[in-house]
């Protein structure tokens, strides 16, 4: 499992460093007032950065899958779960539960 954990957190880092090269770009560009094409296309590499993200995260997700027994996997899974999430728990909180 450590080689499958080192490639994604190694491919996840690099994604993310893309990710602040563009966010730090378009507040320089917005900052002054820079071109409005590149400014315009900039959220658009920035979704497609979140897009491969994402897709890493699924491809990671079903490698491990793979090796791990059915026990373990309802286990990986349980932590995904929204009753385990702090987020899921606030939003759910402000919403009254609805």
């Amino acid at each position: 499992m450590e080689p499958l954990a080192r490639e994604f957190h190694g491919r996840i880092a690099e994604l993310g460093a893309a990710m602040e090269e563009k966010k730090e770009t378009l507040i320089a560009l917005l900052q002054k007032d820079g071109d409005p094409v590149k400014i315009e296309n900039l959220p658009k590499e920035m979704a497609g950065i979140q897009d491969e993200i994402q897709k890493e995260v699924i491809a990671h997700i079903t490698k491990l899958k793979k090796i791990l027994d059915p026990g373990q996997q309802q286990r990986f899974f349980d932590l995904y779960a929204p009753e385990h999430d702090p987020c899921a728990k606030s939003l759910v909180a402000r919403n009254g539960g609805k």
